[in-house]
Protein backbone atom coordinates (compact mmCIF):
# COMPACT_ATOMS: atom_id res chain seq x y z
CA UNK A 1 0.00 0.00 0.00
CA UNK A 2 1.36 3.43 -0.93
CA UNK A 3 0.87 6.70 0.91
CA UNK A 4 -1.51 9.22 -0.63
CA UNK A 5 -1.11 12.93 0.01
CA UNK A 6 -4.18 15.17 0.00
CA UNK A 7 -3.60 18.90 -0.29
CA UNK A 8 -6.10 21.31 1.24
CA UNK A 9 -6.36 24.74 -0.35
CA UNK A 10 -7.68 27.02 2.39
CA UNK A 11 -8.94 29.77 0.06
CA UNK A 12 -10.68 27.32 -2.24
CA UNK A 13 -12.41 25.63 0.70
CA UNK A 14 -13.38 28.99 2.21
CA UNK A 15 -15.00 30.07 -1.04
CA UNK A 16 -16.89 26.76 -1.25
CA UNK A 17 -18.12 27.24 2.32
CA UNK A 18 -19.34 30.73 1.46
CA UNK A 19 -21.05 29.41 -1.67
CA UNK A 20 -22.83 26.74 0.38
CA UNK A 21 -24.17 29.26 2.93
CA UNK A 22 -25.09 31.67 0.14
CA UNK A 23 -27.22 29.00 -1.56
CA UNK A 24 -28.93 28.11 1.72
CA UNK A 25 -29.99 31.75 1.98
CA UNK A 26 -31.08 32.16 -1.65
CA UNK A 27 -33.16 28.99 -1.47
CA UNK A 28 -34.96 30.47 1.55
CA UNK A 29 -35.82 33.67 -0.41
CA UNK A 30 -32.98 35.58 1.19
CA UNK A 31 -31.36 38.59 -0.47
CA UNK A 32 -27.55 38.74 -0.42
CA UNK A 33 -26.00 42.20 -0.28
CA UNK A 34 -22.78 44.01 0.59
CA UNK A 35 -19.25 42.76 0.03
CA UNK A 36 -20.12 39.24 -1.14
CA UNK A 37 -22.06 40.52 -4.16
CA UNK A 38 -19.34 43.05 -5.01
CA UNK A 39 -16.57 40.47 -4.67
CA UNK A 40 -18.50 37.91 -6.70
CA UNK A 41 -18.79 40.40 -9.57
CA UNK A 42 -15.03 40.85 -9.49
CA UNK A 43 -14.13 37.18 -9.09
CA UNK A 44 -16.53 36.13 -11.88
CA UNK A 45 -15.10 38.73 -14.26
CA UNK A 46 -11.50 37.70 -13.70
CA UNK A 47 -12.30 34.01 -13.75
CA UNK A 48 -13.66 34.53 -17.25
CA UNK A 49 -10.51 36.46 -18.17
CA UNK A 50 -8.41 33.63 -16.75
CA UNK A 51 -10.37 31.08 -18.79
CA UNK A 52 -10.20 33.12 -21.99
CA UNK A 53 -6.41 33.22 -21.68
CA UNK A 54 -6.34 29.40 -21.55
CA UNK A 55 -4.24 29.45 -18.39
CA UNK A 56 -3.43 26.49 -16.18
CA UNK A 57 -6.18 25.90 -13.58
CA UNK A 58 -3.73 24.05 -11.39
CA UNK A 59 -2.31 27.48 -10.56
CA UNK A 60 -5.71 29.18 -10.22
CA UNK A 61 -5.26 29.99 -6.52
CA UNK A 62 -1.62 31.03 -6.83
CA UNK A 63 -1.69 34.83 -6.46
CA UNK A 64 1.69 35.09 -8.19
CA UNK A 65 0.37 33.33 -11.29
CA UNK A 66 -0.98 35.80 -13.86
CA UNK A 67 -1.35 38.89 -11.62
CA UNK A 68 -3.58 40.54 -14.25
CA UNK A 69 -6.41 38.19 -13.25
CA UNK A 70 -5.66 38.03 -9.54
CA UNK A 71 -9.20 39.22 -8.81
CA UNK A 72 -10.29 35.64 -9.49
CA UNK A 73 -8.99 34.67 -6.04
CA UNK A 74 -10.98 37.32 -4.16
CA UNK A 75 -12.93 35.95 -1.19
CA UNK A 76 -15.39 38.05 0.86
CA UNK A 77 -14.75 38.56 4.56
CA UNK A 78 -18.34 37.79 5.58
CA UNK A 79 -21.91 37.37 4.31
CA UNK A 80 -24.76 39.89 4.62
CA UNK A 81 -28.27 38.50 4.18
CA UNK A 82 -31.75 40.02 4.35
CA UNK A 83 -34.93 38.00 4.93
CA UNK A 84 -38.20 39.82 4.35
CA UNK A 85 -39.98 37.17 6.38
CA UNK A 86 -38.26 37.07 9.75
CA UNK A 87 -39.82 33.68 10.49
CA UNK A 88 -37.59 32.07 7.86
CA UNK A 89 -34.40 32.99 9.72
CA UNK A 90 -34.66 29.96 12.00
CA UNK A 91 -35.15 27.65 9.00
CA UNK A 92 -31.99 29.09 7.45
CA UNK A 93 -30.08 28.60 10.68
CA UNK A 94 -31.33 24.99 10.87
CA UNK A 95 -29.85 24.37 7.40
CA UNK A 96 -26.49 25.71 8.58
CA UNK A 97 -26.55 23.62 11.76
CA UNK A 98 -27.24 20.43 9.83
CA UNK A 99 -24.46 21.19 7.37
CA UNK A 100 -21.75 22.00 9.90
CA UNK A 101 -22.49 18.77 11.81
CA UNK A 102 -20.73 17.01 8.94
CA UNK A 103 -17.53 18.87 9.83
CA UNK A 104 -17.67 18.89 13.62
CA UNK A 105 -18.79 22.49 13.38
CA UNK A 106 -19.52 25.19 15.91
CA UNK A 107 -22.13 27.96 15.70
CA UNK A 108 -22.76 31.03 17.85
CA UNK A 109 -25.85 33.20 17.37
CA UNK A 110 -26.40 36.68 18.81
CA UNK A 111 -29.34 38.99 18.24
CA UNK A 112 -28.86 42.76 18.31
CA UNK A 113 -32.41 43.93 17.78
CA UNK A 114 -32.72 47.53 18.94
CA UNK A 115 -29.46 47.16 20.85
CA UNK A 116 -27.04 50.01 21.37
CA UNK A 117 -24.48 48.37 19.07
CA UNK A 118 -27.07 47.92 16.31
CA UNK A 119 -28.06 51.57 16.37
CA UNK A 120 -24.60 53.00 16.98
CA UNK A 121 -23.13 51.72 13.74
CA UNK A 122 -26.36 52.45 11.85
CA UNK A 123 -26.14 49.16 10.00
CA UNK A 124 -29.51 50.06 8.56
CA UNK A 125 -31.85 53.02 8.75
CA UNK A 126 -32.77 53.33 12.46
CA UNK A 127 -36.39 54.19 11.60
CA UNK A 128 -37.03 50.71 10.20
CA UNK A 129 -38.23 47.86 12.41
CA UNK A 130 -35.46 45.43 11.63
CA UNK A 131 -33.59 42.78 13.59
CA UNK A 132 -29.86 42.16 13.27
CA UNK A 133 -28.70 38.60 13.98
CA UNK A 134 -24.97 37.94 14.11
CA UNK A 135 -23.89 34.36 13.34
CA UNK A 136 -20.39 32.97 13.76
CA UNK A 137 -19.56 29.50 12.44
CA UNK A 138 -16.51 27.26 12.39
CA UNK A 139 -16.03 23.96 10.61
CA UNK A 140 -13.15 21.50 10.63
CA UNK A 141 -11.85 20.09 7.33
CA UNK A 142 -9.14 17.56 6.57
CA UNK A 143 -9.20 15.86 9.96
CA UNK A 144 -7.55 12.45 10.23
CA UNK A 145 -6.47 10.21 13.10
CA UNK A 146 -3.05 11.85 13.20
CA UNK A 147 -3.94 15.36 11.92
CA UNK A 148 -6.30 17.81 13.63
CA UNK A 149 -7.39 19.40 10.38
CA UNK A 150 -7.96 23.05 9.46
CA UNK A 151 -10.57 25.35 10.95
CA UNK A 152 -12.63 27.50 8.59
CA UNK A 153 -14.36 30.49 10.15
CA UNK A 154 -17.14 32.66 8.76
CA UNK A 155 -19.22 35.59 10.02
CA UNK A 156 -22.80 36.02 8.83
CA UNK A 157 -24.92 39.14 9.36
CA UNK A 158 -28.65 38.58 9.03
CA UNK A 159 -31.12 41.43 8.76
CA UNK A 160 -34.81 40.55 9.02
CA UNK A 161 -38.14 42.21 9.67
CA UNK A 162 -39.51 42.22 13.19
CA UNK A 163 -42.51 39.98 12.59
CA UNK A 164 -44.08 40.80 15.97
CA UNK A 165 -45.02 44.17 14.44
CA UNK A 166 -46.64 42.61 11.36
CA UNK A 167 -50.08 41.18 12.17
CA UNK A 168 -51.47 40.02 8.80
CA UNK A 169 -50.58 39.34 5.16
CA UNK A 170 -51.71 42.79 4.04
CA UNK A 171 -49.45 44.63 6.47
CA UNK A 172 -46.58 42.27 5.58
CA UNK A 173 -46.90 43.00 1.86
CA UNK A 174 -47.33 46.72 2.47
CA UNK A 175 -44.27 46.91 4.69
CA UNK A 176 -41.90 44.60 2.81
CA UNK A 177 -42.84 45.09 -0.86
CA UNK A 178 -40.65 48.18 -1.25
CA UNK A 179 -37.91 47.35 1.24
CA UNK A 180 -34.57 45.71 0.46
CA UNK A 181 -30.85 46.25 1.18
CA UNK A 182 -29.10 48.57 1.67
CA UNK A 183 -32.21 50.06 3.31
CA UNK A 184 -31.67 53.65 2.05
CA UNK A 185 -28.29 53.73 3.78
CA UNK A 186 -25.73 53.00 1.04
CA UNK A 187 -22.08 53.47 1.98
CA UNK A 188 -20.16 52.88 -1.28
CA UNK A 189 -21.34 52.88 -4.89
CA UNK A 190 -19.74 49.45 -5.22
CA UNK A 191 -22.43 48.14 -2.84
CA UNK A 192 -25.51 49.08 -4.87
CA UNK A 193 -26.00 45.49 -6.01
CA UNK A 194 -28.02 42.69 -4.44
CA UNK A 195 -28.31 38.99 -5.28
CA UNK A 196 -31.52 36.95 -5.14
CA UNK A 197 -33.56 34.23 -6.84
CA UNK A 198 -36.79 36.17 -7.32
CA UNK A 199 -37.01 34.96 -10.94
CA UNK A 200 -36.14 31.38 -10.05
CA UNK A 201 -32.54 31.84 -11.16
CA UNK A 202 -29.76 33.50 -9.19
CA UNK A 203 -29.30 37.05 -10.44
CA UNK A 204 -27.42 40.20 -9.50
CA UNK A 205 -29.18 43.54 -9.92
CA UNK A 206 -29.08 47.10 -8.66
CA UNK A 207 -31.05 47.74 -5.48
CA UNK A 208 -34.07 50.03 -5.51
CA UNK A 209 -33.42 51.18 -1.93
CA UNK A 210 -30.00 52.86 -2.06
CA UNK A 211 -31.23 56.17 -0.65
CA UNK A 212 -29.43 57.98 -3.50
CA UNK A 213 -30.62 59.56 -6.78
CA UNK A 214 -30.03 56.14 -8.40
CA UNK A 215 -33.41 54.97 -7.07
CA UNK A 216 -35.34 57.53 -9.14
CA UNK A 217 -33.33 57.44 -12.38
CA UNK A 218 -35.06 56.58 -15.63
CA UNK A 219 -34.02 53.24 -17.07
CA UNK A 220 -31.62 54.67 -19.67
CA UNK A 221 -29.67 56.84 -17.24
CA UNK A 222 -29.74 54.13 -14.62
CA UNK A 223 -28.26 51.53 -16.96
CA UNK A 224 -25.50 53.95 -18.02
CA UNK A 225 -24.69 54.73 -14.43
CA UNK A 226 -24.70 51.05 -13.41
CA UNK A 227 -22.32 50.19 -16.26
CA UNK A 228 -19.91 52.86 -15.02
CA UNK A 229 -20.14 51.47 -11.50
CA UNK A 230 -19.41 47.96 -12.80
CA UNK A 231 -16.35 49.22 -14.68
CA UNK A 232 -15.11 50.84 -11.49
CA UNK A 233 -15.76 47.69 -9.44
CA UNK A 234 -13.65 45.38 -11.60
CA UNK A 235 -10.86 47.98 -11.35
CA UNK A 236 -11.25 48.24 -7.56
CA UNK A 237 -12.51 51.81 -7.70
CA UNK A 238 -15.54 53.23 -5.94
CA UNK A 239 -16.95 56.35 -4.28
CA UNK A 240 -18.06 56.94 -0.71
CA UNK A 241 -21.72 58.00 -0.66
CA UNK A 242 -22.77 57.79 2.98
CA UNK A 243 -24.44 61.12 3.77
CA UNK A 244 -25.45 60.72 7.43
CA UNK A 245 -24.20 63.83 9.24
CA UNK A 246 -26.78 64.46 11.95
CA UNK A 247 -25.22 62.27 14.63
CA UNK A 248 -22.17 63.11 16.69
CA UNK A 249 -20.30 59.92 15.81
CA UNK A 250 -20.93 59.76 12.04
CA UNK A 251 -17.25 60.38 11.20
CA UNK A 252 -16.20 57.55 13.48
CA UNK A 253 -18.51 55.21 11.54
CA UNK A 254 -17.49 56.67 8.17
CA UNK A 255 -13.82 56.12 8.94
CA UNK A 256 -14.49 52.56 10.08
CA UNK A 257 -16.08 51.69 6.74
CA UNK A 258 -13.37 53.42 4.72
CA UNK A 259 -10.61 51.58 6.58
CA UNK A 260 -12.30 48.25 5.78
CA UNK A 261 -12.04 49.07 2.07
CA UNK A 262 -8.43 50.26 1.95
CA UNK A 263 -6.94 47.83 4.47
CA UNK A 264 -7.20 44.73 2.29
CA UNK A 265 -3.57 44.16 1.38
CA UNK A 266 -1.77 45.44 -1.68
CA UNK A 267 -3.68 43.20 -4.10
CA UNK A 268 -7.29 44.03 -3.21
CA UNK A 269 -7.14 47.52 -1.70
CA UNK A 270 -9.73 49.92 -3.11
CA UNK A 271 -9.21 53.38 -4.57
CA UNK A 272 -12.02 55.52 -3.14
CA UNK A 273 -11.93 58.32 -5.66
CA UNK A 274 -13.88 61.03 -3.81
CA UNK A 275 -12.12 61.01 -0.43
CA UNK A 276 -9.27 63.43 0.46
CA UNK A 277 -6.54 60.86 -0.14
CA UNK A 278 -5.57 58.66 -3.07
CA UNK A 279 -2.94 56.19 -4.31
CA UNK A 280 0.16 57.99 -5.55
CA UNK A 281 2.48 56.94 -8.37
CA UNK A 282 6.13 57.26 -7.36
CA UNK A 283 7.05 58.13 -10.97
CA UNK A 284 5.42 61.50 -10.37
CA UNK A 285 8.02 62.41 -7.76
CA UNK A 286 10.48 65.05 -8.93
CA UNK A 287 14.11 64.01 -8.88
CA UNK A 288 15.26 67.30 -7.43
CA UNK A 289 13.12 67.03 -4.31
CA UNK A 290 13.47 64.87 -1.21
CA UNK A 291 10.18 63.35 -0.07
CA UNK A 292 9.78 61.71 3.30
CA UNK A 293 6.80 60.07 4.94
CA UNK A 294 5.41 62.39 7.62
CA UNK A 295 4.61 59.38 9.82
CA UNK A 296 7.86 57.37 9.86
CA UNK A 297 10.06 60.19 8.42
CA UNK A 298 11.76 57.72 6.05
CA UNK A 299 12.52 58.62 2.44
CA UNK A 300 9.88 57.37 -0.02
CA UNK A 301 11.46 58.07 -3.42
CA UNK A 302 12.27 54.42 -4.07
CA UNK A 303 8.82 53.08 -3.19
CA UNK A 304 6.41 51.55 -5.68
CA UNK A 305 3.30 53.67 -6.39
CA UNK A 306 1.04 50.94 -4.98
CA UNK A 307 2.52 51.58 -1.56
CA UNK A 308 2.13 55.36 -1.46
CA UNK A 309 -0.77 57.61 -0.49
CA UNK A 310 -1.25 61.28 -1.25
CA UNK A 311 -3.27 63.37 1.21
CA UNK A 312 -4.92 66.51 -0.13
CA UNK A 313 -6.63 67.97 2.91
CA UNK A 314 -4.44 71.03 2.32
CA UNK A 315 -4.91 72.37 -1.21
CA UNK A 316 -1.57 74.19 -1.16
CA UNK A 317 0.54 71.15 -0.31
CA UNK A 318 0.66 67.60 -1.59
CA UNK A 319 1.60 65.34 1.32
CA UNK A 320 2.85 61.86 0.43
CA UNK A 321 3.03 58.96 2.87
CA UNK A 322 3.73 55.24 2.91
CA UNK A 323 0.40 53.48 2.54
CA UNK A 324 1.02 51.18 5.51
CA UNK A 325 1.96 54.17 7.67
CA UNK A 326 -1.19 55.98 6.59
CA UNK A 327 -3.52 53.04 7.32
CA UNK A 328 -1.95 52.56 10.76
CA UNK A 329 -2.34 56.26 11.45
CA UNK A 330 -5.98 56.28 10.31
CA UNK A 331 -6.85 53.35 12.57
CA UNK A 332 -5.27 55.08 15.56
CA UNK A 333 -6.92 58.39 14.75
CA UNK A 334 -10.34 56.76 14.55
CA UNK A 335 -9.92 55.18 17.97
CA UNK A 336 -8.96 58.52 19.55
CA UNK A 337 -12.52 59.79 18.95
CA UNK A 338 -11.30 63.38 18.98
CA UNK A 339 -14.16 65.83 19.48
CA UNK A 340 -14.27 69.38 18.18
CA UNK A 341 -15.75 72.41 19.94
CA UNK A 342 -19.27 71.19 19.02
CA UNK A 343 -18.60 67.82 20.70
CA UNK A 344 -18.73 66.13 17.29
CA UNK A 345 -16.16 63.45 16.45
CA UNK A 346 -13.63 64.50 13.82
CA UNK A 347 -11.13 62.35 11.95
CA UNK A 348 -8.06 64.48 11.26
CA UNK A 349 -5.14 64.02 8.89
CA UNK A 350 -1.53 63.97 10.23
CA UNK A 351 -1.48 67.76 9.80
CA UNK A 352 -4.62 68.10 11.96
CA UNK A 353 -6.95 69.06 9.12
CA UNK A 354 -10.37 67.32 9.20
CA UNK A 355 -10.96 64.73 6.48
CA UNK A 356 -14.70 65.54 6.45
CA UNK A 357 -15.72 62.16 5.07
CA UNK A 358 -19.33 63.14 5.74
CA UNK A 359 -19.18 65.63 2.86
CA UNK A 360 -17.65 63.32 0.24
CA UNK A 361 -21.03 62.40 -1.23
CA UNK A 362 -21.38 65.98 -2.49
CA UNK A 363 -18.62 65.33 -5.06
CA UNK A 364 -20.54 62.56 -6.83
CA UNK A 365 -22.16 63.28 -10.18
CA UNK A 366 -25.23 61.19 -10.98
CA UNK A 367 -25.80 62.72 -14.42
Amino acid sequence: MTDKTIYINYNKEKRNLISKIKNFALNKKGIIFGGLVRDEIIATHYRKEFTNKHLNFEHYWNIEYDPDTIGRTLIPNDIDIYFKDGNIVNEFLDDIKEFIKLFNGFIEIKEFSNSRNFKAFQYVNPHLNLIHTKVFIEINIGKTISYAGIRLKLDIDIISNNMTLITDNYSFEKYTSYLEPPFYNLDFLSNIFVMDKSTGLTSIRASNCTGTPIDNMNIINKNKFINNVLTDIINFRTQFVRSVSSVYDCEFINCFRIIKMIDRGDYFSWNITNVPFSPFNSTELKDDNEYSCCICLENICDDNFQHLISINTNEKTKNILHKNCFVSYLKAEQQKKYRNSLNVIEIRCPFRNPFNFKDCYKKISYL
